[in-house]
């Protein structure tokens, strides 16, 4: 809904630049370059406001669902702006001395825009690529943001020159000065304006060979937090990056303040972090995200974890008939289980079905076909992007999604 709500608007920015372009020129591949340019700093504009990270702006979105969002619109931006490229080469093709300027820039302006596209294909190759190392994604993140704001500066260079549009050269302008301004607000929120708690790490288990579970304790102020949110956090650790990396804090609220989670090692991070010592002070953003968000008149729910996305429901409150999902390979990896079959006894109202793939085979979303007749039921997922995507299929086909609860948790940072 909020993407058909902002491509209509952005269509009706464009038609009507159309219309006034069709009585004042003829249409050709200029124009179409025009359109494209228009459009590639509108979605760039829209990415950008989607990326800024702070608390405050929780309420409005999660922030998992903005970074949906920022890559979508970052993809189509990309895609605007190489269209807007090739458009400028069809209309000076039979022009060899202004298609020189294109293809070997050398006057400013011209720089600036292949500056720009370099920029942007940069920062996409890094958000679609899921599978790269953190340090190339953010090294490409970094890079890219820097360069883009060469994309500002080639179209106030170029769009002065264009007098016959004023209104769209306004429309231009306002863009720019919007994307300006949500550069500086994201770079001051996470740089300043971000809420910094200390803590340090009082434990350490191993589960497996793969799982730690750290027990964090905080030595200034304390993360106000819901069971099943998410914080970043920085490791001030020598053989550690110092980048913020997000986890699902596996604790529940508590008055001592200490949090926990549970990492397992998927990459060269979180490989590392299988070492880290007691001691090591952490820096903690957050909280994040709305995991934990109900619905009017649920009387049951549904979840399902699998592997390391079992970690929200460790401390997700139980005020309501539970029959949680435990989805795992085999006991061997089942390292959970202990911990939950405490919940569940404790709270008489959680029912654990441990799943093992080994045994049972794949878990199917149809395995919950039998809760989705009570409309009071609702449901809740973390765990691999390709069960998320099963069952959100599944449920779309049910009529179900309103009922489902998930989160986006495939982003870096």
């Amino acid at each position: 809904m909020k993407k058909t709500i902002l491509y209509t608007i952005a269509h009706i920015v464009i038609a009507y630049w159309v219309y006034l372009s069709v009585f004042s020129t003829d249409i050709n591949f200029l124009l179409f370059a025009r359109i494209a340019g228009v459009f590639a700093l509108l979605d760039y504009v829209l990415g950008l406001l989607f990326s800024i990270r702070h608390p405050i702006l929780e309420k409005f979105m999660p922030y998992d669902k903005r970074m949906v969002e920022h890559r979508f619109w970052q993809l189509t931006a990309t895609i605007f702006a190489i269209l807007h490229y090739v458009f400028l080469l069809l209309q000076y093709a039979d022009t060899p001395s202004i298609l020189r300027m294109y293809v070997l820039p050398s006057a400013l302006e011209f720089i600036l825009g292949g500056l720009a596209l370099l920029a942007f294909i940069l920062m996409t190759v890094g958000a679609v690529i899921e599978l790269l190392p953190y340090s190339v994604w953010r090294l490409t993140h970094m890079v890219g943001a820097l360069f883009s704001l060469t994309a500002i500066l080639h179209v106030f260079w170029v769009n002065s020159t264009y007098t016959e549009l004023l209104y769209l050269n306004w429309l231009v302008y306002l863009l720019s000065l919007v994307a300006v301004i949500s550069l500086m607000l994201s770079w001051v929120f996470r740089v300043y304006l971000k809420r910094r708690y200390l803590y340090q790490v009082t434990d350490t288990k191993l589960l497996g060979h793969d799982v730690i579970y750290l027990t964090l304790t905080p030595l200034n102020h304390k993360v106000k937090y819901k069971g099943g949110q998410f914080a970043f956090f920085s490791f001030n650790a020598n053989d550690l990056e110092r980048s913020p990396h997000p986890f699902t804090i596996a604790s529940g609220p508590n008055r001592s303040g200490k949090v926990a989670i549970a990492v397992k090692a998927l990459g060269d991070f979180t490989r590392k972090l299988m070492n880290v010592k007691p001691g090591t002070l952490v820096e903690v953003d957050g909280p994040y995200g709305k995991f934990y968000q109900g619905f009017k008149n649920v009387k049951k729910e549904v979840w399902i974890g699998a592997g390391i996305g079992i970690t929200p429901f460790l401390a997700l409150p139980i005020d309501r008939p539970v029959i949680l999902y435990y989805l795992t390979r085999s006991d061997n990896d089942a390292y959970f289980l202990p911990w939950l079959k405490k919940r569940a006894k404790k709270s008489g109202i959680l029912k654990i079905v441990h799943h093992r793939s080994q045994v049972e085979g794949r878990f199917r979303p149809e395995m919950l076909a039998k809760y989705l007749y009570d409309k009071s039921t609702l449901f809740r997922v973390c765990g691999p992007r390709g069960l998320l995507d099963s069952i959100y299929d599944y449920f779309l086909l049910q009529n179900a999604t309103k009922r489902l609860v998930y989160e986006e948790f495939n982003f870096k940072g």
